[in-house]
């Protein structure tokens, strides 16, 4: 049987219209009270990546969570929400309150549990060990919320790639300092997708994210809501969407040497939207082509001539210190004045600019790395 990838319209985050969109799209994949019972306790999981107002399309939007809520409910079960966020390096409340998500489980009842201090459990799989929040685990059901937008080291983040906020505080800048390179890195994420098992996919692509993503990339209108019990089903459609190409996607080709669901469109039933008026064909979509062609022992030897560098442009940079606090290998530090990158450190995980809440990282490269990327 076929994977089933329902796209459904949705102009805008209206709650009529949000509310159409979801509705149909749960019907469309036969009811959420086919996957949902009553009393269970349901985590949804937004990407809450930091702490940046929802118009600037790097979190998901909250009007998603309202009506995901209701629905939950309405199936007699408990939501609640809860993430590990990067911008949480400077408190928790304020991204929940900043991303808009405060104010929707305020109104709705909806209880926000903090990943950080709630607890772990651990888990090993193909070798690593992770530690997991344990209300991710402890979940009966779990709807995995992604925002479509592209990224730098992965090329695209969605579905796979958003369940890497199950590992709660500075542990996931541990796992990109010892897997840096994107295919390395990908092994990763997709352990930690098989290990939470999301039951439901519902992704926001209403207003998706195209060119440096996942954090200081540009909004882009796109009017669409992705559903999927098979998250890796829809990160294919996404990417044939967008144009990403699945096969260029390290998650999507990790994901579907497991067999961890529908990897080619010939086996995935797409519903709704027709896949080829919604798909665009404009999509800046960022080269991680330095990171993914040249090997590890390769990039040691022409250490000199390829490099790709991180540096805070002074004109946006607050010196708020997130990137220093957050850079896994302490290759970052604030001079009072400006910040300092120590690149004999730099393992280039990109983690800086995911982070920087005032989109001021950016990167120099070597006249190599310009001619090959």
């Amino acid at each position: 049987m076929k994977s089933q990838v329902h796209i459904e319209r949705c102009p805008d985050y209206s709650e009529a219209e949000v509310r159409a969109a979801v509705r149909k799209g749960l019907e469309a994949l036969g009811g959420l009270k086919r996957l949902v019972k009553p009393g269970w306790r349901v985590l949804l999981k937004p990407n809450l990546l930091s702490a940046r107002p929802p118009e600037r399309a790097v979190t998901t939007h909250p009007s998603l969570i309202a009506v995901l809520a209701r629905e939950v409910k309405a199936c007699g079960a408990v939501p609640f929400l809860g993430d590990s966020s990067a911008g949480a390096l400077k408190g928790v409340s304020r991204v929940y309150k900043n991303t808009g998500m405060e104010d929707v489980c305020n109104r709705e009842g909806v209880e926000i549990v903090g990943f950080e201090v709630a607890g772990i459990h651990t888990r090993t799989l193909n070798g690593r060990t992770y530690t997991i929040s344990r209300p991710v685990l402890d979940a009966d059901f779990v709807i995995n919320v992604p925002k479509l937008k592209t990224h730098t080291l992965e090329v695209y983040t969605g579905a796979i790639k958003n369940m890497f906020g199950a590992i709660p505080g500075l542990a996931k800048a541990g796992w990109h300092k010892a897997h840096p390179k994107p295919d390395e890195f990908a092994e990763v994420l997709v352990d930690v997708f098989s290990l939470t098992k999301p039951g439901l996919n519902v992704m926001d692509a209403i207003v998706a994210m195209e060119g440096p993503g996942p954090s200081s990339g540009t909004p882009r209108q796109m009017g669409l809501v992705l559903f999927s019990t098979d998250g890796l089903a829809m990160d294919v459609v996404a990417c044939e969407i967008i144009g990403a190409g699945a096969g260029e996607v390290p998650t999507n080709r990790v994901a579907a040497e497991r067999k961890l669901g529908a990897s080619v469109l010939t086996d995935i039933q797409v519903t709704g939207a027709d896949l080829a008026e919604v798909s665009i064909t404009d999509f800046e979509i960022p080269s991680n082509f330095l990171h993914r062609l040249v090997p590890r022992g390769l990039l040691g030897i022409l250490r000199r001539h390829i490099w790709i560098h991180p540096r805070a442009d002074r004109a946006d940079c607050k010196l708020c210190n997130m990137c220093v606090e957050g850079c896994p290998v302490g290759a970052i530090t604030n001079t009072g004045s400006a910040l300092h990158f120590d690149y004999a450190k730099c393992v280039t995980c990109l983690c800086c600019h995911e982070i920087c809440p005032h989109d001021a990282i950016e990167f120099d490269m070597s006249w190599l790395a310009r001619r090959i990327t």
